[in-house]
């Protein structure tokens, strides 16, 4: 369990902008994730960010500034998807350290929650 974001001691916040490449580095091609009409067809008014593409974008957040550039530190990641990251947005990422080895992190667009309950747990430096 996540401590409340006030007993957290705020140790990084980068903003990243969403890239529409995923669809080609990731193969997956859902037409909600491209297409207006398809997407308001399945319930949505915009086209929205690939789930995982949303996830790696925390990952990327935490690696430079937690890990000092080495993905390889990173032993878990976990996260809890809060709602769909729109497309052309800029989602604000919070890490939030819980001790020498755990930390937590949010995201956010247009000040929602997009991944909340995020876990990094970390490898000691080597």
């Amino acid at each position: 369990m996540i401590p409340p974001i006030s007993a957290r001691a705020r140790i990084a916040q980068a903003a990243v902008t969403e890239l529409r490449r995923n669809a080609e580095v990731s193969g997956d091609f859902s037409a909600h994730h491209l297409d207006l009409e398809v997407a308001r067809l399945s319930g949505f008014d915009e086209v929205f960010l690939h789930g995982l593409c949303t996830m790696a974008l925390c990952a990327r957040a935490g690696v430079r500034t937690v890990a000092q550039g080495d993905p390889r530190r990173f032993r878990r990641l976990v996260v809890q998807f809060a709602k769909p990251a729109l497309l052309d947005r800029d989602l604000t990422v919070r890490l939030f350290s819980i001790d020498d080895r755990r930390i937590a992190f949010e995201d956010t667009s247009d000040d929602a929650p997009v991944i909340r309950n995020g876990i990094v747990a970390l490898r000691r430096a080597s």
